[in-house]
C-alpha cells in the first residue's frame, strides 16, 4: 500500500521527485575533513609508541572483547574491578584512556601488538606477557 501510494507517478510529482532526473551522488568527504583525519591517525599512532602497564593492560582487554565483539555486563563488571584493583584509575580518567586506547588500536594491527608485549614488559609487578 505504501509503494502503491509513493510510488504513484502524480504523487512522486506532486512531491518534485520523477523518474527522470538522476539522484546526486553522494559528495563524500571534503579535503578538510580528510586532512583531520589524516592528522588524528597520526596522533594516535604517534601514541601508540607511548604509554606503561595501564595502555598496556587497556589494549589487552580490548583484544579479548574484539573476538566477542561485544560488550556485556560480565565483561564490563570485570573492566571496573580491573580498573580499581589494577590500574587505581578514576573512572573519568579510565573513560579517556579507553577511548585513546580503542582509536589507537583501529591503526597497525602487528604495529598495535608488538608494542603491546613492550610495554607489558615493563611491567614492575614481574608480569611477563
Amino acid at each position: 500500500m505504501f509503494f502503491g501510494f509513493y510510488g504513484s507517478p502524480f504523487v512522486q510529482a506532486l512531491l518534485g521527485l520523477s523518474a527522470g532526473i538522476e539522484v546526486r551522488p553522494f559528495p563524500g568527504a571534503s579535503p578538510e575533513k580528510l586532512a583531520a583525519r589524516r592528522a588524528r591517525a597520526d596522533a594516535y599512532a604517534a601514541k601508540l609508541q607511548t604509554g606503561g602497564f595501564d595502555e598496556a593492560l587497556t589494549r589487552a582487554l580490548l583484544y579479548v572483547i574484539a573476538a566477542d565483539r561485544t560488550l556485556d555486563q560480565r565483561c564490563a563488571l570485570a573492566l571496573n574491578v580491573a580498573r580499581q584493583q589494577l590500574m587505581h584509575l578514576s573512572l573519568a580518567e579510565f573513560k579517556v584512556l579507553w577511548r585513546d586506547q580503542r582509536s589507537c588500536s583501529s591503526l597497525n594491527v602487528s604495529a598495535r601488538w608488538r608494542r603491546w608485549r613492550l610495554l607489558c614488559r615493563t611491567r614492575k609487578r614481574g608480569w611477563n606477557c
